[in-house]
C-alpha cells in the first residue's frame, strides 16, 4: 500500500546532492564543496505534504557545526513546512508522500530516531567517528490555491565557532497536484 505512494530512492542511484559554500572565513567550507544539480518532481495525487530526502552532507571541521537556519531556494507556489537532518551511513532517504517515516523504507544505518529539527541541530565533527554523513529531509506543501510549486533547492546557512556559512543545495524539487509533465 505504501509502496505506491512511495517515490523512495537508493543512495547514489539519483541524484548527486549539489553544495555551493560560501564562508567567513575559510578556503574549505565545513560541509563540502560543489558536485553536479539535479531535479525532482513529486506528484502529489492528493497527498497534503511531500518529504524530499536526497541531499546530505559532513562536517569537515574539527569541531561542532550549528545549522542556523534552512529556506527553499526560490520557492513558487511551495511552502517549506519542516526540516530535519538525520544520522546515516551515507543512504538517503529518498522521495515521498507524506511526513516522514510513515512511508520511508527500512534503510540500514539511516536512524530516524536520531533525527533533529535542523535549525538548531548540532553536527558533530566526521573526525569524532559518529554517524559519516546527516540527510537532511525537507516537507513541502503547496501554498494554498496552488497546484504546482517548485523550488530551485535548499538553502543552509550554519556556523562553527564564529564562522558563519551557507551551503546551497541545487536538487530542485517541484510538486504538481497530478503529475509532473511539463516541469
Amino acid at each position: 500500500m505504501a509502496s505506491h505512494r512511495m517515490l523512495a530512492v537508493a543512495a547514489g542511484a539519483i541524484l548527486a546532492a549539489t553544495v555551493n559554500a560560501c564562508s567567513s572565513g575559510s578556503a574549505t567550507p565545513p560541509f563540502g564543496h560543489p558536485t553536479s544539480p539535479g531535479g525532482q518532481c513529486v506528484p502529489l495525487a492528493g497527498a497534503k505534504v511531500v518529504t524530499d530526502g536526497l541531499e546530505s552532507f559532513q562536517n569537515h571541521a574539527t569541531a561542532t557545526a550549528v545549522i542556523d537556519k534552512v529556506a527553499l531556494r526560490r520557492p513558487k507556489g511551495l511552502l517549506l513546512d519542516r526540516a530535519w537532518v538525520v544520522p546515516t551511513g551515507g543512504q538517503l532517504y529518498g522521495a515521498a508522500h507524506g511526513y516522514p517515516p510513515q512511508h520511508y523504507f527500512k534503510v540500514v544505518g539511516w536512524h530516524w530516531d536520531r533525527r533533529m529539527l535542523a535549525a538548531g541541530a548540532k553536527i558533530p565533527p566526521l573526525s569524532t567517528g559518529h554517524y559519516r554523513w546527516m540527510n537532511i529531509l525537507v516537507v513541502v506543501r503547496p501554498a494554498p490555491g496552488v497546484k504546482r510549486g517548485r523550488a530551485a533547492g535548499v538553502d543552509m546557512w550554519y556556523h562553527v565557532g564564529d564562522s558563519h556559512y551557507y551551503l546551497r543545495f541545487l536538487t530542485a524539487i517541484a510538486a504538481d497536484r497530478v503529475n509532473c509533465s511539463g516541469f
